[in-house]
Parts: C-alpha cells; sequence; structure tokens
C-alpha cells in the first residue's frame, strides 16, 4: 500500500514495516499536513491486526516542534518507531523528536511502543523486526 500527499510519503511493505518519508524537494513540513500523514498512518496501523513498525526517514531539514508534536503525541498503537537520521542535522532533529515522545510515552504508558533514533538504516531495519517479532 503507498499514499502521499505534497510533503510526506507512506509505504506499508509486505514485512509489515510502515516506511514513511519526506518527499524530495520538500524543504518545510506543514503542520496541516503532518496531521493528514498521521491520520493515514493510524489507519494503516489499523488495516488488520498483524503487528506494525514504523520507520520515519529524518531528512537534512529543518523540522518545527509543532511538527514534532504532531507525532510525539499521537499514539499509533505501532510495534516501534525507529527514526533513521540521514545526516546529523537529522540525527539531532531526530533525538529530539524521541525525547519528545519518550516525555509523552511516560504520561501516557499506553502509548509506549519502543522508540530508538538510528544513524545506520540496517541496524534500524533490524531493530525494526525485532520489535515486530516481539509484538507478535
Amino acid at each position: 500500500m503507498k499514499w502521499n500527499n505534497s510533503e510526506m510519503s507512506i509505504v506499508l511493505r509486505e514485512d509489515k514495516i510502515i516506511v514513511v518519508r519526506v518527499n524530495k524537494g520538500v524543504k518545510k513540513l506543514s503542520v496541516p499536513a503532518t496531521k493528514e500523514c498521521v491520520a493515514k498512518i493510524q489507519a494503516v496501523i489499523r488495516l488488520n491486526k498483524e503487528p506494525k513498525a514504523l520507520l520515519f526517514y529524518i531528512p537534512d531539514i529543518y523540522i518545527s516542534k509543532d511538527v514534532l508534536r504532531c507525532y510525539a503525541d499521537t499514539e499509533f498503537g505501532e510495534a516501534g518507531l525507529a527514526v533513521f537520521c540521514e545526516s546529523f542535522t537529522a540525527w539531532l532533529m531526530g533525538n529530539i523528536g524521541v525525547t519528545i515522545r519518550k516525555r509523552f510515552m511516560s504520561s501516557n504508558p499506553a502509548a509506549g511502543a519502543p522508540i530508538k533514533a538510528f544513524k545506520d538504516e540496517d541496524e534500524a531495519m533490524a531493530w525494526s523486526f525485532e520489535q515486530i517479532e516481539a509484538a507478535s
């Protein structure tokens, strides 16, 4: 399954990983497009009862606090959330998002899926598979 809007693309892979990427050429994410993406991710997770992991690709762009909050304050129901950071700047933004999400999870244990930021794409994938396996 594939879906995209003007800023982001979502792909549900056969191995139950939901890949979320910022579209090429996008320099800034907007809250309305992010809310649309969040709603689509929630719909994809509810397609069936199989556990799914989210894999966000964070590009080398500034991501506003409001956009980070849209993701951080949402209960998706995922088995795990891997954040793959494509650059050092993305690593900084990704870790801010992870920190915000962990704070939200501490106040809302029901949203407690594991979350981790990665600099290596293969490690992010392997960790995602581990989370799916653990939730099965």
